[in-house]
């Protein structure tokens, strides 16, 4: 019988002739159990990254036939939120102009009217295969607007004073938006290309092997002898 005290440590179970009959390690440690749920904790995890950057990287190869078709994705991705801070930085600096008391000129209460950061609606897409005029009918192009009554020095200073903060704060998160998202594309091309070059290489090796297999068959097929 084993003593309660010894059931944590290692030993050895002899027969009846000397020979071991049953060897047990000692039991693990507090930290030693401690170390091996966190290797197996980071172990998950680290598989769980790997099927996720797999993941990752299907999508990309499925969704750009190759790098110039990334391209064209990013340049109107990038060229869609500058736009957008060209449209608030006009916008900030004639704020900027009326709240420095100076004149607003007809074009700038222009632009001022429409909201901050309000892109513009888009036109619907033809069927594919047929021209805009093939599709449905065109509607009939909207009433004027009304012109707006002309608003006095000092509501328009109000409002600019008003209004200044928020479009800057608006243009200091789209630029900042247009950097992460700069960098993101950057990282994610760097990508593209390293999965193309490996498909091709694959590709490659598997014609190759390919064509060494049947010029190896035909090599070793015997010769037809003609009666």
């Amino acid at each position: 019988t084993i003593p309660p005290a010894a059931n944590d440590r290692a030993r050895k179970e002899l027969r009846a002739d000397g020979l071991v009959k049953n060897n047990t390690e000692r039991a693990a440690t507090v930290e030693e159990k401690r170390l091996a749920a966190q290797r197996a904790a980071d172990e998950a995890k680290a598989k769980e990254a790997r099927a996720e950057q797999e993941r990752k990287d299907k999508a990309l190869l499925s969704t750009y036939a190759d790098l110039k078709d990334f391209d064209r994705v990013r340049d109107r991705a990038l060229g869609n939120i500058e736009s957008e801070i060209r449209n608030l930085t006009e916008r900030e600096s004639i704020l900027a102009k009326i709240v420095a008391g100076q004149p607003a000129t007809t074009d700038d209460l222009a632009k001022l009217a429409s909201p901050a950061n309000a892109p513009a609606a888009p036109s619907p897409a033809p069927a594919p295969g047929t021209s805009p005029a093939a599709g449905a009918a065109k509607a009939p192009p909207p009433a004027p607007a009304k012109p707006a009554a002309p608003k006095s020095a000092n509501a328009l200073l109000l409002e600019a004073k008003s209004e200044l903060p928020r479009v800057t704060e608006l243009l200091t998160r789209k630029r900042r938006d247009r950097a992460d998202l700069a960098t993101l594309y950057a990282a994610e091309r760097i990508r593209l290309a390293n999965l193309i070059d490996a498909e091709n290489a694959r590709l490659a090796a598997a014609t190759a092997a390919s064509a060494a297999a049947s010029k190896s068959a035909a090599a070793t097929s015997p010769t037809p002898v003609r009666k």
